[in-house]
């Protein structure tokens, strides 16, 4: 078994300071309104650098095989011909290689950051990012833009697996964490809002370079953020039999492997709402792409405002329910598709899915960590690592595996099916209302009792380094 030790951070020059009296800079670096506003923005940038090449992702694969440029057919010059372009093959594998690499890579940063802490993750995660984006701003062809697609995947990695272990760490007290979470993963929402319409509207006027460019730098904004901050980081000393022996831990706790599945779940449902719900308004309802994305950000701002209602009434006591009510939420919107006949009633259902979404997306991180914390030891980059690996592996799921339905059926039973299987696995729901508590080693459990007492798990009271 591996012990935790509390290292805390060093900073010669708050050192200096007077801790009766910290000043200005000394308060504002650990401010946990900045610890929130920084996980904020590094998930919103993650999925606004996602939303922002999906719409325009078609143009830049035309770009790099022929040189033309797409946008002259909106510009009324009807002698240029466009060739066909695989976007269903050669975009398809673009979009979902991030993914891939995430599945592998999310997992290893969980153990990077509970050994080494997690602000250097979210450093090097930043500059990472800030490569992709410059990647799809000045390379062209499709085995670059998968490159910088893999180096996407790498870099959000390091960042959502660090920043949520941030919070989970700097936030003890359950209630506060989860609040607190709710508030960090509405970023996710803005970047659905702000990438579909600033993609396309850039691209449209000022080219491909634009919206990236413009991504780069508040990254790099960000990224000075990162710097600046300091948190609490916990630190797990490895065990005789690495870190290897600690996952096979957690993956056989039966409590974990329910929050796991239950992260395919709702993922799953989210991927292949990205995946068949487009294709079939443009065919069935001969919509209009414009159209589509307004579906998209209506269905954004009710996400939003779930995460916003969830952030005001959290309570440990009710994790269970809303989790329960993501995924009914996300059932009933499938089965409410198949009857509606425009794109404007298509907000409904499309909504309902965003809105379970906004629900499970943020509970599911408070439930794995306070499973983590009373059934192992605190080793939250590992956990949440795991859970982050699950997610991207749901997404695909959910994106081929509906893709292919689709084909093999039709959209009606796909809908019908997601909605099937994400009820009865609400059922499991129930086993979060109150897990068994798990025997710890008696040396973490001496340790974490030194620290109450010395009271220094509430970080909002006492700054330390």
């Amino acid at each position: 078994m591996s012990n935790e030790l509390l290292d805390p951070v060093s900073d010669e020059s708050a050192a200096q300071e007077d801790p009766q009296q910290p000043g200005l800079w000394y308060r504002f670096r650990r401010s946990n309104t900045l610890i929130i506003s920084v996980v904020f923005v590094a998930l919103g940038l993650e999925v606004a650098l996602s939303t922002t090449l999906e719409p325009i992702l078609p143009c830049l694969l035309l770009e790099g095989d022929t040189g033309q440029d797409c946008r002259a057919v909106d510009s009324g010059q009807a002698n240029v011909t466009l060739p066909t372009i695989n976007y269903a093959g050669d975009g398809g594998i673009i979009i979902g290689i991030k993914n891939v690499v995430e599945v592998f890579a999310k997992p290893l940063c969980g153990i990077v950051i509970d050994r080494f802490g997690h602000r250097r993750p979210l450093l090097f995660g930043s500059i990472i990012t800030v490569f992709a984006t410059l990647g799809f701003a000045f390379l062209s062809g499709m085995p670059m833009l998968m490159l910088s697609r893999s180096l996407q995947g790498l870099g959000c990695s390091l960042t959502t697996v660090a920043g949520i272990a941030m919070l989970a760490e700097v936030y003890t007290d359950d209630n506060e964490r989860s609040k607190a979470m709710a508030k960090a993963f509405g970023g996710y929402a803005v970047g659905v809002m702000f990438g579909f319409p600033f993609g396309s509207f850039t691209y449209q006027f000022f080219g491909k370079e634009m919206p990236f460019l413009i991504l780069a730098f508040i990254n790099v904004l960000d990224a000075i953020f990162r710097v600046i901050i300091v948190a609490p980081e916990k630190l797990v000393q490895p065990s005789s039999l690495g870190a290897w022996k600690d996952y096979k831990e957690l993956l056989t706790d039966p409590y974990l492997i329910l929050g796991f599945g239950y992260t395919i779940m709702y993922t799953l449902g989210i991927g292949a709402s990205l995946a068949i719900v487009s294709p079939w308004i443009l065919e069935e309802q001969l919509a209009r792409v414009w159209e589509i994305g307004g579906v998209f950000l209506v269905a954004a701002i009710l996400q939003l405002g779930a995460q916003f209602i969830y952030g005001l009434v959290a309570r440990k006591q009710w994790w269970w329910m809303f989790a329960a009510l993501g995924l009914l939420f996300n059932a009933a919107g499938y089965i409410w598709y198949p009857f509606s006949s425009s794109v404007w009633e298509d907000i409904g259902p499309q909504g309902l899915i965003y809105i379970g979404y906004g629900f499970a997306n943020t509970v599911i991180a408070p439930i794995m960590g306070d499973l983590v914390e009373i059934r192992h030891r605190s080793e939250y980059g590992q956990v949440y690592g795991l859970t982050s690996g699950f997610y991207s592996l749901g997404f695909i799921t959910g994106t081929v595996g509906a893709g292919v339905l689709v084909s093999l059926t039709s959209f009606d039973w796909v809908c019908l099916g997601i909605a099937i299987i994400t009820v009865l696995y609400c059922c499991t729901c129930v086993f979060f209302r109150n897990p068994q508590r798990k025997n710890i080693d008696p040396l973490d459990t001496d340790i974490s009792k030194l620290v109450n007492n010395l009271g220094m798990n509430d970080y909002g009271a006492n700054h330390f380094d």
